[in-house]
């Protein structure tokens, strides 16, 4: 993965310095917040509903009774035909309102089998591949994430500052669930090898640390350089360490969104 984002930086670079991985990582962000504006969208309306029936007389009448029809009533008992259609207004938005909040329409899913069909026919064969360079892209969104992070913590405002990006893990979930490559992708091991890998690391450097200290102790300046680079770059591969785990169980929380529950 890493010799990929090399490889890929060597393609060329945009006018603002982003590379075609940054790009790419980009659009799989895009459709996470838009799914994520989907789900806000649709838990705001449900909200709406449930809170609007609050105020609703039941509609059940007792014992098998039929439902309470305000339309019935004025049809017996006012002779105006402006009440009544007031009332048949107000019957149909009380249909309407419990309607909405009965709802179960998963918007999610429905997204998924939409998509799914389209792209994962012979016109888009080459998307099947497409779990493979999920380690690459995941450790440029990693990379970006902790320089943003850095950013944030300087003065000044940067417009790439964040300390959170939940729409790419989102995006991605989609997009494997949408051309049925979860299973793949997870058949790679890649966040266990993440963490092997990064842990190797630290450790070569501290068995460094130890070996500079034993063998430099005239030479205190140029020890104390060398520590204070290997304690930057042990900082480094823990905040990768833990990025990566931040990574691993926000993909995992949103690969829940699309789990068909009617099966």
């Amino acid at each position: 993965a890493l010799a990929f984002n090399k490889d890929i930086r060597k393609l060329g670079v945009t006018s603002s310095g982003l590379t075609y991985m940054d790009k790419f990582r980009e659009a799989i962000t895009e459709v996470g917040n838009a799914l994520g504006f989907v789900r806000m969208m649709r838990l705001g309306a449900m909200r709406y509903c449930s809170q609007a029936t609050e105020f609703l007389p039941p509609r059940e009448g007792s014992q098998g009774e039929e439902k309470t029809s305000f339309t019935a009533r004025a049809n017996g008992e006012e002779e105006d035909d402006l009440v009544v259609k007031c009332t048949e207004q107000v019957d149909s938005l009380m249909e309407n309102l419990e309607a909405k909040s009965a709802e179960t329409l998963d918007y999610l899913n429905l997204l998924v089998s939409v998509f799914s069909k389209e792209l994962c026919n012979e016109r888009f064969s080459h998307l099947q591949d497409f779990h493979i360079i999920v380690p690459a892209v995941t450790l440029n969104a990693i990379e970006s994430l902790l320089k943003g992070k850095e950013k944030l913590s300087k003065r000044g405002v940067d417009s790439e500052a964040t300390f959170s990006d939940d729409g790419f893990a989102l995006g991605l979930a989609y997009l494997l669930q949408v051309l049925k490559q979860m299973k793949m992708f997870n058949d790679i091991h890649w966040f266990d090898a993440v963490r092997k890998h990064y842990t190797a690391e630290k450790e070569k450097l501290l068995a460094s640390k130890q070996a500079t200290r034993r063998s430099s102790l005239f030479s205190m300046s140029s020890t104390s350089e060398e520590e204070h680079n290997t304690q930057l770059l042990l900082a480094r591969h823990e905040g990768h360490i833990e990025e990566f785990g931040f990574l691993e169980w926000t993909l995992r929380a949103a690969n829940t969104f699309f789990h068909d529950r009617k099966k």
